[in-house]
């Protein structure tokens, strides 16, 4: 039976991770919390990343949130000037993730008040630090200074809460955040597995630190998107409301891959095959939308790498059938990585081995435009 758990407070040293540097404090954790499974998980349905995805909705809800375009439209009109042209270039300059990350240590009051409060505060300094080293990019987009980004990160936060998204948050959002945390601490509270125990064994690693693992609840996140942090050292990955467990378990098989098989790139054998890949002009070609957000090279191949074996865990899982497991795929190196998955992943003890062997073994076959991925077995 999972508890509802209204108004916890928990004493725990925050700590702010913009570009990972933020200062300390000491803060409570104000709001309402699902704890399911003994505690080892917790849904908290909150502003805090609401407040930062949505930017990215505003600026691109008609090419990548259609559903959210009335909404996006209204925020438009209520949104004075500045408010809106500084929301864009936010979005334009930083991915939501950057943002997000600001809060990502966050747990005090569960409120504008207690977020700008937080992000005006900049224990330590390390805000104006991390701005100090884009100075001139800060400059050109919103014409401050560095020590002047704490203020004005407030500020802007402040008004786009009070001309706009508080009221529509108020009305709708917050009502289907809180009601799927409570359908998905149900539908959790009846897995016969626990998710980080079934992702050591299926890769042979550990995490560190704590089992524990915190959800977020987003209407904001992007279609097929998901979002992983840490809270002061917990597990974090947010969750597209709506989509039913099967996509929740999906969005934390994939963000908790990415910290479990960190440093999976480290290795001399898989530095080598790294650098000859990145030089492949077929596997550049296909990472033109990865590369984006992920840098070069080794982002989008860890990407492909960590969304192909969570898609074959939610077919272990008996989530998914074979074919769908292969639905979604980034391009044709992502398809070559499920021959190998079928064929092989099985037979290696850790997921490292597994890797190795995935990368020595996907050939590219063929030239021109005849040119294609295909793993050769052996």
């Amino acid at each position: 039976m999972f508890r509802r758990l209204k108004l916890l407070s928990l004493s725990v040293v925050v700590v702010l991770a913009l570009a990972g540097c933020f200062g300390t404090q000491t803060a409570v954790d104000e709001g309402l919390i699902y704890s399911v499974g003994n505690g080892k998980i917790e849904i908290k349905p909150r502003l805090k990343y609401e407040l930062m995805l949505s930017l990215h909705v505003l600026r691109t809800a008609e090419d990548h949130h259609q559903l959210f375009i009335p909404w996006a439209q209204e925020m438009r009109q209520s949104l004075s000037e500045k408010t809106l042209q500084q929301a864009t270039t936010l979005i334009d300059t930083y991915h939501e993730s950057q943002l997000a990350s600001i809060l990502a240590d966050y747990v005090g009051e569960d409120s504008i008040e207690g977020i700008t409060a937080y992000i005006e505060a900049d224990r330590g300094g390390k805000l104006k630090q991390a701005a100090s080293r884009n100075r001139k990019a800060l400059k050109a987009a919103f014409d401050i200074e560095p020590h002047e980004i704490d203020t004005f990160a407030a500020d802007f936060f402040r008004r786009y809460y009070d001309e706009g998204f508080g009221k529509l948050w108020e009305q709708e959002h917050k009502q289907l955040v809180h009601s799927d945390a409570e359908k998905m601490a149900k539908e959790l509270e009846k897995l016969d597995f626990s998710i980080t125990e079934y992702m050591e064994q299926f890769t042979g690693r550990k995490f560190d630190n704590s089992s524990k693992i915190i959800l977020y609840p987003s209407s904001f996140s992007r279609p097929q998107h998901a979002y992983g942090f840490t809270e002061n050292g917990v597990k974090v990955f947010l969750y597209k409301i709506d989509k039913g467990i099967t996509s929740l378990i999906a969005s934390g098989f994939h963000e908790l891959l990415h910290s479990l098989i960190d440093g999976w790139e480290k290795p001399q054998r898989i530095k080598k095959i790294i650098k000859k890949l990145a030089k492949q002009e077929l596997f550049e070609k296909t990472c033109q939308e990865l590369k984006k957000s992920y840098g070069y090279p080794v982002g989008p191949l860890e990407e492909q790498l960590v969304h192909s074996m969570a898609r074959y865990m939610l077919y272990k899982k008996g989530y998914i059938d074979d074919k769908q497991t292969r639905r979604g795929s980034y391009g044709p190196y992502e398809d070559a990585l499920y021959d190998v998955l079928f064929d092989k992943y099985d037979s290696f003890e850790n997921v490292d081995d597994y890797i190795y062997y995935a990368l020595s073994n996907i050939k590219v076959v063929g030239e021109g435009k005849e040119a294609r991925f295909e793993y050769i077995k052996q």
